[in-house]
């Protein structure tokens, strides 16, 4: 039995994917009676993992979120430096575990995304609250 689905993708630059995964989450719950709550990274998913790891001391964060293609910019290089690149995922499963850890800092980093999950899944776990 499967009570809440969650969608997190990445915005790829699209403005208006939010408005498309609002549409999505009205359309699961009207035509199937599911809640769905979406969130895009403002950039990439990568992002919040690099967000929960200990990253290389030139990197500066401003640069890692300015970055229009994060994925392949410090991403990829940061998963092949770990020698995770080569596993399933390209070491997402392995590296997004690692960054769990630290999701306090992910939460910081990464504060307008993952905000607005946690306020979504809020919303659904006390639903009196939004009343």
């Amino acid at each position: 039995m499967v009570d809440v689905f969650l969608l997190c993708v990445d915005r790829d630059g699209e403005l208006e994917r939010r408005e498309r995964l609002t549409h999505r989450e009205v359309w699961a719950a009207q035509e199937h009676g599911r809640t769905l709550i979406a969130e895009n990274a403002w950039q990439e998913i990568e992002v919040w993992v690099l967000a929960g790891l200990t990253l290389p001391a030139e990197w500066q964060w401003s640069a890692i979120r300015a970055e229009r293609d994060p994925k392949e910019a410090y991403f990829i290089p940061f998963a092949e430096q770990r020698g995770v690149l080569n596993t399933p995922g390209q070491g997402r499963k392995i590296l997004a575990e690692e960054a769990a850890r630290n999701y306090k800092r992910i939460k910081q980093l990464c504060k307008k995304d993952v905000a607005a999950l946690e306020a979504n899944l809020h919303d659904w776990l006390h639903p009196a609250a939004v009343e």
